[in-house]
């Protein structure tokens, strides 16, 4: 069984900044045609993080900001990624 990689985050509060090493998720890693047909999700936290998503209706790679934190897997670093991913 594959897992998806650890994302690296930094935990702001307290006057203290610490990277701390999360899971991006838990269980079994998706297979490319369900990630790019997941809907666009910016999370729930507040950081503003420009990334891009496939968005299947329209077969087109899109941005959209992330939050920083939960969301889904559909969800780039770049253009490129999610066009070499999804199209």
């Amino acid at each position: 069984m594959k897992y998806a990689p650890l994302q690296r985050f930094v935990v702001l509060g307290g006057g203290q900044e610490r990277p701390v090493t999360l899971p991006a998720q838990i269980g079994p890693v998706r297979g490319a045609n369900e990630i790019c047909n997941l809907p666009v999700d910016g999370g729930w936290c507040r950081a503003f993080v420009p990334r891009f998503y496939f968005d299947a209706k329209d077969g087109a790679c899109k941005s959209f900001v992330y939050g920083g934190c939960r969301g889904n897997e559909n969800n780039f670093e770049t253009e490129g990624e999610c066009l070499e991913t999804c199209a």
